[in-house]
C-alpha cells in the first residue's frame, strides 16, 4: 500500500533543485503518517461465488462444478456461499469407466474442505424462477460429502436425477459394492437443507455375478441405501423439504446352474440413517420406494444333473420406502410420510428335472417389504411428532409359480405410520407358489431400538397376507403397528380403521409398548385383537378403546403375557369369539379405575374374557352382553375389588359374571341389575367362589346360581 502523500518518496531523487522560475526550492521534509494495523486472521469475510454459465465444466470453467472445486481448494474458515441462479444446471461429465473419484473433477460434486462452511443457494423450488442441478446424465450421485466435520447448507434447491452406483469410495467401479445415497451421500458432515427437493434420484445395486462352473450359484446382488439421501453419522438437518420419487433398488441376484444368487436389499427409498442423527422439520416424503431386487433364475445350460430340483434365487427385500433407520436418532415433527413403499423382490425362477426332462420349476421365496412408510432397526431412537405417514405400503415379493412352485411370497411388515391425520396404509403378503406371505404392520414396523408417538394417528391402515398360488395365505399382524421386540410409547394418539387380515388390527406387541391416553377405535382383525394384541409387555394408561371388532377373540384387547390397564374406557367392541371388550387367554392381566361398557361377543364374556390370572380393581363394567358371561366369563383366578358390575346380560348362564370352573373372589362390588337365563348376578360352576362385602341383587334370572 502507497502511504498518502503528495508524491512517491522514491521520485524525489530525480527532482530538481530549482523551480522552473529559477528559485530554490524548499527543503521540506516528508510527512509521514502511521498507518492503524488490524489482524485479518480473526475477521470474518463472506466469500462469495457465482457460476456463469449451466453447462457443466472443470476447474475456470464457470460451472457450478468449478466453484466447487475452488470452495474445496479454500484454505480459509471463512463461510463460502455458491450463489446460484433461476434455472437448469446440468451435470455432464461422467466418471471415465464408471470409477468413483472424489475431487469433483468428474462425477458427483465432492465437497471436501473441512475448514469452513458451504452455503449453495437458490431462488427456489417451483416455478420458472426455480433452481435445478439436473444429474440424469451424469450416471452417478448429485453431491458427496466426503470427510465428517464438512458442513454444508443447502437452499432453495431442486436437486434430480441422481443415480448412485457404489459407496462412493474412491476408485471403485459402478456396481461393485452397496449404493448409497442416490441425491446426497453424507459421510459424516453436518448438512443442513432449507427448502430443498430432492427428486427422482436412485441408488441402484449391481447385479450378482453369474455362476459357472467354477462357482455354481449365482452371486449375491449389492444393496441400495438412500434413494435420496444417505447419511452414516454426523447430522442432517430438513426444514421445509421434499424427497419425491425417489428409489433405493436392490441388485438382481445372479444366474447359476445350482442356484440363483439373493437379490440385494432396497432399504430407505427416500432417506436412509445410520447412526448420527436425523431431524425432518415440516418436511415431506412422498412417492418414494425401497425395492428388493429379484432372485436369480437357475440357468439350464449351467446344469448337467438329469434329476434335480434347483431354486431360484430369493428376492431381497425392501425396507423403508419412505425412511429407513439404522442407528441413532431420527425425529419428525409436523412432517408427512406418504405414498412410499416398500416392495420385497420377486424370488428367481429354478427348475425341476426327472430323468432329463424338466417338468416344473423351483421357485425361490420372494423378499419382504418392510415399513412402507418408515422401518426402524436395532439401535435407533424414532420419535414422531404431530407428523403423517399416509397411503404407505408393504408389499412382499412374489414368490412365483408354476408346476412345482415351492417358493413362498414375502411378507409385508409396516406399511408406514401416521400421526396427527388420517392416513390408508397396506401392508400385503407377496403371491407364493407355496404358502402366501404374511403382512406384518400397516402403519409402523420397528424392530429395533425406541419408538416414541406423540399427538399421533394411525387410521385406516391394513395388515394384508397374500395367498400362495397353490397353499393357503399365511397370518399377518398389526394393521396400524407391529412391534417386534422393540421399545415404544404412544402419547395421546389415534390408532383408528386399521386392519390385519390375522391379528391385531390395530396393534400388534412383542416388544414393550406404553400407551398413554388417546384413542384406539374402529379397528378390525380377521383373527384376534380387532383393537390390540400383546404379546409381550403392554401397559394402558387412560385413553379409550372402543368400536374395534374381532372375528376370533377380543375385540377390544387380546393377551398371552402382562397387560396392565390403569383408567380409561373400552366401550362397544364386539368379538364373533369370546372376549368383546378383552380375552386373557394366557398370562397376568390388572385393570384399575375403569369403565368397561357396551362391549359384546358371540360367543362368552361380553366385557372379560379370562383364561389365566385377572385382576379387576375398581372397575365398572355395565352393559355388556354374550352368550354366557355377559360382564365377566372366568376358568383361570380372577379377584374383583370394589367397582360395580351392572346391567349386563347374557343369553345362557350369568348375566354379570360366569365363573365356569375356575377360582373366582369378590370383594366389596357392587353387582345389581344383570340378567340372564341363568344367574343373573352371578352363574357359579365351581368351588372356589369367595364372595365378601358385596351387594348382589336385583338381577334377573337369580342373583346367584350355584351350577356345581
Amino acid at each position: 500500500m502507497l502511504l498518502p502523500q503528495s508524491h512517491p518518496m522514491w521520485l524525489s531523487k530525480f527532482q530538481p533543485a530549482r523551480d522552473c522560475r529559477g528559485r530554490q526550492r524548499a527543503n521540506r521534509r516528508s510527512a509521514v503518517h502511521f498507518l492503524d494495523l488490524e489482524s485479518l486472521e480473526d475477521r470474518t469475510v463472506l466469500s462469495s461465488i457465482t457460476p456463469t454459465t449451466f453447462a457443466d465444466g472443470g476447474a475456470g470453467s464457470g460451472s457450478l462444478r468449478a466453484a466447487i472445486i475452488a470452495d474445496n481448494a479454500d484454505p480459509g474458515t471463512a463461510t463460502d456461499t455458491i450463489n446460484l441462479n433461476s434455472g437448469t444446471y446440468s451435470l455432464t461429465l461422467q466418471n471415465p469407466g464408471g470409477v468413483q473419484e472424489n475431487a469433483a473433477v468428474t462425477g458427483d460434486l465432492d465437497i471436501t474442505s473441512t475448514a469452513h462452511t458451504l452455503i449453495i443457494k437458490g431462488q427456489g423450488t417451483s416455478g420458472p424462477g426455480a433452481t435445478i442441478i439436473d444429474a440424469s446424465t451424469l450416471l452417478d450421485r448429485v453431491f458427496q460429502i466426503v470427510k465428517p466435520g464438512t458442513q454444508v447448507e443447502l437452499d432453495g434447491l431442486v436437486i434430480k436425477g441422481g443415480l448412485a452406483q457404489d459407496d462412493g469410495t474412491a476408485g471403485v467401479t459402478a456396481g461393485s459394492t452397496t449404493a448409497e445415497g442416490g441425491g446426497i451421500l453424507n459421510n459424516g458432515g453436518t448438512l443442513r437443507l432449507n427448502n430443498v427437493v430432492l427428486d427422482s434420484d436412485t441408488a441402484l445395486g449391481g447385479a450378482g455375478a453369474a455362476g459357472g462352473f467354477d462357482v455354481p450359484r449365482g452371486g449375491t446382488g449389492q444393496d441400495a441405501r438412500g434413494g435420496g439421501l444417505y447419511s452414516s453419522g454426523g447430522s442432517v438437518t430438513l426444514a421445509d423439504s421434499t424427497l419425491s420419487n425417489d428409489n433405493a433398488q436392490g441388485g438382481a441376484g445372479g444366474s447359476g446352474g445350482f442356484g440363483g444368487g439373493t437379490g440385494g436389499d432396497g432399504q430407505g427409498g427416500g432417506l436412509y440413517s445410520s447412526g448420527g442423527s436425523v431431524t425432518l422439520t415440516n418436511s415431506t416424503l412422498s412417492n418414494d420406494k425401497a425395492q428388493g431386487g429379484v432372485g436369480g433364475t437357475v440357468s439350464p445350460t449351467n446344469s448337467t444333473l438329469s434329476n434335480d430340483n434347483v431354486q431360484g434365487g430369493a428376492g431381497g427385500d425392501g425396507q423403508g420406502g419412505g425412511l429407513y433407520s439404522s442407528g441413532g436418532s431420527v425425529t419428525l415433527a409436523d412432517s408427512t410420510l406418504s405414498n412410499d413403499k416398500a416392495q420385497g423382490g420377486f424370488g428367481g425362477t429354478g427348475r425341476r428335472v426327472v430323468v432329463g426332462v424338466v417338468v416344473g420349476v423351483g421357485v425361490g421365496t420372494g423378499g419382504d417389504g418392510q415399513g412402507g412408510g418408515l422401518y426402524s432397526s436395532s439401535g435407533s431412537v424414532v420419535t414422531l411428532e404431530n407428523s403423517r405417514v399416509t397411503f404407505d405400503t408393504a408389499q412382499g415379493g412374489n414368490g412365483g409359480n408354476g408346476g412345482f412352485g415351492l417358493g413362498a411370497g414375502g411378507g409385508g411388515q409396516g406399511g408406514g405410520l401416521y400421526s396427527t391425520s388420517v392416513i390408508f396404509i397396506t401392508a400385503q403378503g407377496g403371491n407364493g407358489g407355496g404358502t402366501g406371505g404374511g403382512g406384518q404392520e400397516g402403519g409402523l414396523y420397528s424392530s429395533g431400538g425406541s419408538v416414541t408417538l406423540t399427538n399421533s394417528t394411525l387410521s385406516n391402515d391394513n395388515a394384508q397376507g397374500g395367498s400362495g398360488i397353490s397353499g393357503p395365505p399365511a397370518s399377518e399382524a398389526g394393521g396400524g403397528i407391529f412391534n417386534d421386540g422393540t421399545v415404544v410409547t404412544i402419547t395421546d394418539s389415534t390408532l383408528s380403521g386399521n386392519s390385519a387380515s390375522g391379528v391385531g388390527g390395530g396393534l400388534y406387541n412383542t416388544g414393550t409398548l406404553t400407551v398413554n391416553g388417546g384413542t384406539i377405535s374402529g379397528n378390525s382383525a380377521a383373527g384376534d385383537g380387532g383393537g390390540l394384541y400383546n404379546g409381550r409387555s403392554l401397559t394402558v394408561n387412560g385413553g379409550t378403546i372402543s368400536g374395534n371388532s374381532a372375528a376370533g377373540d377380543g375385540g377390544g384387547l387380546y393377551n398371552t403375557d402382562t397387560l396392565t390397564v390403569n383408567g380409561g374406557t373400552i366401550s362397544g367392541n364386539s368379538a364373533t369369539g369370546d372376549g368383546g371388550g378383552l380375552y386373557n387367554l394366557v398370562g397376568t392381566v390388572t385393570i384399575d379405575s375403569g369403565t368397561i361398557s357396551g362391549n359384546s361377543a358371540t360367543g362368552d364374556g361380553g366385557g372379560l374374557y379370562n383364561n389365566d390370572t385377572l385382576t379387576v380393581n375398581g372397575e365398572t363394567i355395565s352393559g355388556n352382553s354374550a352368550t354366557g358371561g355377559g360382564g365377566i366369563y372366568n376358568d383361570g383366578l380372577l379377584a374383583i375389588a370394589g367397582g360395580m358390575i351392572g346391567y349386563n346380560s347374557a343369553g345362557g348362564d350369568g348375566g354379570g359374571i360366569f365363573n365356569d370352573g375356575g377360582g373366582l373372589a369378590i370383594v366389596g362390588v357392587t353387582i345389581r341389575h344383570n340378567s340372564a337365563t341363568v344367574g343373573g348376578g352371578i352363574a357359579n360352576r365351581s368351588s372356589k367362589l369367595v364372595i365378601v362385602a358385596s351387594d348382589v341383587g336385583d338381577n334377573g334370572g337369580g342373583n346367584i346360581v350355584d351350577l356345581t
